[in-house]
């Protein structure tokens, strides 16, 4: 017999609602339709789009709960994380309170959420980036040096999560 996870925990600090939000709500609308788990997202407070929707989904099933944060995802977070051990520890202790089975960090980019995945790794959780874009740097930075520095930083990234997934 497989031992499945019950508690899940989605992370998201986007500070916009877009598709990839819109595509992980739906994931977790439908794990919250499963009366054997524990559903939790995490989110940045300002969103308040994705806060609608979470609250909708909730209103709707009994085994959710959702943790607004003032954590936000900005131009070069992949560095910005790297210099953040306070707040990242901050996360890690937030997650801890939960103690899900599993993290799922909502990441348009390698870069989003990025705080949330290594403070996922960090507390030794299972990890799963869900529709991270895959591209290089000098397709959305200017410069030559600009690229070459987010995506030696980048790759450190692509290496945290135990999982990639289009699909929980």
């Amino acid at each position: 017999m497989r031992n499945y996870p019950k508690r899940i925990l989605f992370y998201s600090d986007a500070g916009e609602f877009g598709g990839h939000e819109i595509m992980a709500l739906k994931a977790f609308e439908y794990l919250a339709a499963c009366d054997d788990l524990s559903m939790h997202f995490m989110y940045y407070q300002g969103n308040t789009r994705l806060k609608q929707h979470l609250e909708r989904i909730k209103d709707e099933a009994g085994n959710i709960e959702i943790y607004p944060s003032r954590h936000v995802s900005g131009r070069l977070q992949n560095i910005r994380t790297l210099l953040s051990p306070l707040k990242m520890r901050e996360i890690a202790a937030l997650f801890r309170a939960v103690a899900p089975d599993i993290v799922v960090a909502v990441q348009g980019s390698i870069q989003g959420s990025s705080l949330g995945l290594l403070a996922s790794k960090k507390c030794g959780y299972y990890t799963v980036s869900y529709i991270p874009t895959a591209q290089k740097s000098a397709i959305t930075s200017r410069g030559v040096i600009t690229p070459i520095i987010k995506d030696a930083v980048n790759k450190f990234y692509y290496r945290q999560p135990d999982r990639f997934s289009p699909e929980i």
